[in-house]
């Protein structure tokens, strides 16, 4: 399955999109709301280009590799009971963050996945706590 890079027009089309966390040449981010709205829709029978491209998504940028592994990483997180996050892998040296945003703009961003990524890690601390306690 070969995945596409985008072109920088896509970029630029792919990062005016609200439920665009972050996008570089090879990968594409969404955010948890986003998330949270294609499960929903998923759940309820739309499979993944109708879902896309009722939130403003072009199923042919996206392409089948990415809609596939959206899907799959989503419904993975619901059914084993896991939120969803707005955390992105690291970016590697190489890919380049959308240049419409300055360098302040994707630190902030970066910022807010920590802080998000920390709160979740603490609901799932708390929940192995609460566990805990209820066994004994």
């Amino acid at each position: 399955m070969t995945i596409n890079k985008f072109t920088e027009e896509e970029i630029s089309l792919l990062s005016e999109n609200q439920y665009t966390m972050v996008v570089t040449r090879n990968t594409i981010s969404f955010t948890t709301a986003f998330k949270e709205l294609f499960w929903k829709d998923y759940s309820a029978g739309m499979n993944e280009s109708q879902i896309v491209k009722k939130y403003g998504y072009d199923p042919e940028i996206l392409g089948e590799s990415r809609l596939y592994g959206l899907r799959y990483t989503i419904k993975k997180a619901a059914l084993e009971g896991r939120p969803f996050s707005n955390i992105v892998r690291p970016l590697s040296a190489t890919e380049k963050v959308n240049t419409s945003r300055d360098g302040s703009q994707v630190a902030l961003k970066r910022l807010e996945q920590k802080m998000a990524y920390l709160e979740q890690e603490m609901e799932y601390l708390k929940k192995i706590s609460i566990a805990r306690i209820s066994k004994k």
